[in-house]
């Protein structure tokens, strides 16, 4: 509704100056209260729910809020029928509301995010007392202002949920959101208590620390179905830095069972308060700029004397020192660590590379995960035939689960044909099979990436896993719709895989193929950077190293440009910033771009690792280099890496260690074997060198 048809009744008492903002209930516009000169916000009912509910109980239901008065609350100024249509109107609040700030920074400091969740829970212990439920706690209905939090609509959804009944069926209207709804909401009952509020600010606190929700999807089906039977997720397994007790909270909180929660709001803000450190005020901590602070409190601000300021330094520094420590027996819940063996091929010899490409594909999607770890790509494909049995590919690789699978590609003379996947997730220590399926698609390559995607989301699913909105993106992305173009770049990877100067050559030929049949597809662009990158390093080469190295880079700069969401490709561009340029900053920040898209990497923490190696950052290099490590455990060259990073770090011992491991994995290859009186003159050469940089420091 516009302000131009507002019923004369309403216009005689308000002035309405501009939209606001539209709801799932209400267009809310900004208004003049005529009578008394200040701005409201006006909110008028939405046409069909006005219909559904009928105004006499809508407005003696509504009423109900105008008697509540408490500073975290919205009040409830007017409320009437204007020729049928329902309106109220509450204050015009100056600031912002939960969701913007959100929206703008999406992690919240601790100490805001808790400052917020009290304040709404002062207010709903004051509401709950007087026997009102809020039913629709979400950031939208939460008003930051002045450096405080205020409760806007208190009341609304209850008039909704009393006034229609079941006469809402049909008018795409539901009381509640369904990502802050009570299991109690979504499984429709009619008797809610205090304790559902309690639930949706458990999720709004948990979103507020985490950046997401405890359960997304892609539709509210799937979201009110993890709501009534899915764990949600630990929130230290996505804000590591959450104190425990805070943790704690919050999953009480967003128990199923309503007897498993706080019983009162008190209970539950104590609770937040009792786990969490001290270290700043609930205006503060809310404030979003130092105006707002100001504007907090009456009393002029003070200057600190230098004592003060020495002695509260120390006080912050020593709370934050016992709160790592006291995280440290504790950190967050270990994810999954699953390897995707190579899915065996069972159909003609010359598809193995078809189903080399789709296994890859789905370690990518899974890997895109947040909740999951991916053993490499490269480290699972040694498997390839194996004779091992899981146990002990599981062993060596050190994962608890295992997908593996079949496929079996029929082509017909035309080119048509079909595929058929069948996954199995196994738990490799009792052989237990957690989950399997069977999927047949065309082999056009939007049906083969939407089998890959549900693969990956059943994963998720089996481990219980929530998955945050871009992983769902992500792991749904169709990257290219030419058939002849996903051919190609398969080719292309499986033959790159091989490492020869041949393959190599190979698979250039086919990733030009596959980005002339689709110019804008991007993984076959990421493929010619890293191939390109490798001709000038075998022997005899048919490219110079000026003219490969300038392909490499403009294939890397294509492969960001069409794709700024592919790990590979920003990995490929920072391997041309490294090793063609030296700039050394930007090949850092490339690959961490990379490993932000993609954690479990292992070759952007490699590279990582080795552009901080080459800038003298050898503990940085060598944190990057054991995390490439655990996701490569049987790669002897990277036990070698770390090896080196260790001796250069004077961890002597440590790195014997990881030599005689690399010797271990490939006694065959000579590169491993360094000799031990050699590297032990090394390391006393780095120590005089060490002990004169020392000195030099010290004259300078």
């Amino acid at each position: 509704m516009s302000a131009a048809n507002t019923p004369r009744m309403l216009t005689e008492r308000y002035r309405l100056e501009r939209p606001l903002g539209e709801g799932g209930m209400a267009t809310v516009f900004v208004a003049t209260d005529l009578k008394h000169g200040r701005l409201v916000a006006v909110k008028m009912l939405r046409e069909s729910l006005a219909n559904a509910l009928g105004p006499e109980r809508f407005l003696r239901e509504i009423a109900l809020t105008a008697q509540l008065d408490h500073p975290h609350i919205v009040p409830l100024l007017d409320s009437g029928d204007a020729n049928g249509e329902l309106f109220y109107v509450m204050p015009y609040v100056e600031g912002e509301t939960l969701r913007d700030r959100l929206s703008r920074e999406r992690q919240l400091p601790l100490d805001a995010a808790l400052g917020i969740a009290d304040e709404v829970l002062d207010a709903l212990a004051y509401a709950h007392a007087r026997g009102m439920i809020h039913r629709d706690i979400k950031p939208e209905n939460i008003l930051l202002s002045g450096g405080h939090a205020r409760v806007a609509d208190f009341g609304i959804a209850r008039a909704v949920d009393d006034s229609g009944g079941d006469r809402l069926t049909g008018t795409g209207i539901s009381v509640g959101t369904p990502a802050y709804m009570s299991p109690e909401q979504g499984a429709s009952e009619r008797d809610i208590d205090p304790r559902s509020d309690l639930y949706a600010v458990g999720c709004v606190l948990f979103e507020m620390l985490a950046g997401q929700p405890p359960f997304t999807g892609p539709t509210i089906e799937s979201v009110v179905h993890q709501h009534l039977i899915a764990p949600p997720r630990p929130i230290t397994q996505l804000r590591p830095t959450v104190p425990e007790g805070v943790a704690a909270a919050i999953g009480r909180a967003l128990a199923k069972a309503p007897a498993d929660r706080f019983d009162t709001a008190e209970r539950f803000a104590r609770a937040l308060a009792e786990g969490a450190p001290k270290t700043a005020t609930t205006a503060t901590a809310i404030a979003t700029t130092a105006t707002a602070t100001a504007t907090a409190g009456t009393a002029t601000p003070r200057r600190m004397s230098p004592l003060a300021a020495v002695a509260a330094l120390l006080v912050v520094a020593v709370a934050i020192a016992g709160l790592l420590w006291s995280r440290r027996p504790a950190a967050a819940p270990e994810r999954p660590l699953v390897a995707v063996l190579p899915f065996q091929n069972l159909g003609a010899p010359e598809d193995a590379y078809f189903a080399d490409g789709v296994t890859e594909e789905i370690t990518a999607r899974l890997a895109r995960i947040s909740g999951i770890r991916v053993i490499s790509r490269t480290t699972a494909m040694r498997y390839r035939g194996t004779t091992r049995s899981l146990k002990e590919i599981a062993r060596e690789l050190g994962v608890q689960y295992v997908l593996e699978g079949t496929i079996r590609t029929e082509r017909l003379v035309d080119g048509t044909g079909q595929v058929r996947v069948t996954p199995d997730l196994v738990r490799a220590e009792d052989d237990t099979h957690l989950w399997t399926d069977a999927y047949t698609a065309g082999l056009a390559p939007g049906e083969i990436f939407a089998v890959q995607s549900r693969i990956a989301e059943r994963v998720a699913e089996a481990f219980h896993v929530s998955l945050l909105t871009p992983e769902i993106e992500a792991i749904r992305r169709r990257e290219t719709a030419d058939s002849g173009a996903y051919r190609e770049a398969l080719l292309g990877r499986f033959q790159l895989a091989k490492g020869t100067s041949a393959a190599v050559r190979e698979a250039i030929d086919h990733f030009e193929r596959a980005t002339a049949l689709d110019p804008r597809y991007a993984r076959p662009w990421a493929g010619l950077a890293s191939a390109y990158l490798l001709v000038p390093f075998f022997p005899n080469s048919w490219l110079s190293q000026t003219e490969s190295f300038a392909k490499s880079e403009a294939a890397a700069r294509r492969a960001v440009e069409l794709d700024d969401q592919s790990a590979a490709a920003h990995s490929a561009l920072g391997d041309v910033f490294a090793l063609v340029y030296s700039r050394w900053t930007d090949a850092e920040q490339e690959q961490r771009r990379a490993l932000a898209l993609d954690p479990d990497l292992a070759e952007a923490h490699r590279r990582l690792s080795g552009v901080l190696a080459a800038r003298g950052r050898n503990e940085e290099a060598l944190v990057a280099a054991t995390r490439a490590l655990a996701l490569e455990p049987t790669e002897a060259i990277m036990h070698l890496e770390v090896a080196g990073l260790l001796g250069a770090l004077g961890r002597y011992a440590e790195a014997k260690a990881q030599l005689n491991e690399a010797i271990r994995l490939e006694p065959e290859n000579p590169f491993p074997h360094v000799d031990l009186a050699e590297l032990a003159a090394a390391q006393s050469d780095l120590k005089t060198m060490a002990e004169e940089l020392g000195k030099l420091e010290d004259l300078q």
